[in-house]
């Protein structure tokens, strides 16, 4: 048929308006839609997240974003650990939080697949840990993780989610 090939580049220009492309500007994205980011790469259907500040200097843990994502309202943050400190650390779950750019406390979600490995670190060593947040829809802004052990701040680091 001679409209077979309009009918084509219809259904892709429709495509291409309904779903945009690029990585330019501003767009805008369904609840269900999943962004994700590392501080390394990000494309245009990507939410950019990078850290935007380093460790305080008496900090006991150094936290290294390795993989942050964000989809609809939910923050995923993968993260290294590292103890810089004499002592071991505790590497658990309900201990992290997240404080959002207008000073909005967030606990971890620990109904969500939340890991900490090992639970325990110790001096010198690196853990891993995926944490999981619920943030407000269509959030941009900054975002801090901090990780505290009996009520004070061992560490933190800031990510950009854009």
């Amino acid at each position: 048929m001679k409209t077979t090939p309009w009918k084509s580049v219809l259904a892709a220009c429709g495509m291409v308006a309904l779903f945009g492309c690029g990585s330019g500007g501003s767009s805008s994205s369904s609840d269900n839609s999943a962004s994700q980011a590392t501080p390394t790469a990000t494309a245009g259907d990507m939410t950019a997240t990078e850290p935007t500040t380093s460790a305080p200097a008496d900090a006991a843990i150094v936290i290294s974003f390795d993989q942050v994502a964000v989809a609809a309202s939910a923050l995923r943050a993968g993260m290294e650990l590292k103890n810089v400190s004499k002592d071991p650390v505790q590497c658990d779950p309900s201990e992290f939080t997240l404080q959002l750019g207008d000073a909005t406390p967030l606990d971890a979600d620990t109904s969500a697949a939340v890991e900490c490995n090992p639970d325990s670190i110790d001096p010198g060593t690196t853990g891993k840990a995926t944490i999981y947040f619920d943030i407000p829809g269509g959030y941009t802004g900054p975002a801090t993780v901090y990780l505290t052990v009996d009520d004070k701040v061992v560490g933190q680091r800031t990510m950009q989610i854009h």
